[in-house]
């Protein structure tokens, strides 16, 4: 199953960084656009905006799977190992709380603006833009299950 987990997370470290490949090229080319031929392209601050909302929300997902989102484990050091593994359990259970109800917030907010038009690319919908939301907290919930299946199997991979 890990090999799942590493497997999906480096397919998605690959579309981030595609992600950030296309955000800077649109952007040098809507700057040279800009001031050397003095035409802006219209659409290229909203398409990279749009492109940088996924990559913050894939990216949330697999620091999570690293346990590279900032934490204060000052306590846990001092902590038994008993007592550690219930507190991250209760904490990861209480993420996963959240993350639950950011999927189903995501998608309420998400779904009616499914067929809206953005700004200024009528072929893109917003409803697009707006499920990142959900997706990447559907990605931090399968963390959270990967994190418990850890706590509580006894392998105990985020004490470093």
């Amino acid at each position: 199953m890990e090999r799942v987990y590493a497997c999906v997370n480096r397919f998605l470290e690959s579309v981030m960084a595609l992600l950030m490949v296309f955000i800077v090229i649109l952007l040098f080319t809507e700057v040279v656009s800009r001031y050397v031929f003095n035409s802006p392209i219209s659409w290229a601050e909203e398409m990279a905006t749009y492109a940088f909302i996924w990559m913050v929300y894939i990216g949330a997902g697999v620091a999570f799977y690293r346990h590279a989102h900032i934490r204060v484990d000052y306590l846990s050091f001092k902590m038994k190992e008993r007592s550690l593994r219930r507190v991250e359990l209760g904490i990861n259970l209480i993420m996963a709380a959240f993350f639950i109800l950011l999927v189903i917030f995501g998608l309420k907010f998400s779904i009616p603006n499914w067929g809206a038009d953005s700004y200024t690319l009528p072929l893109v919908k917003l409803g697009w833009i707006h499920i990142a939301v959900p997706v990447g907290a559907l990605l931090m919930l399968c963390n959270v299950a990967r994190n418990v299946f850890l706590i509580y199997g006894g392998r105990n991979k985020n004490k470093e």
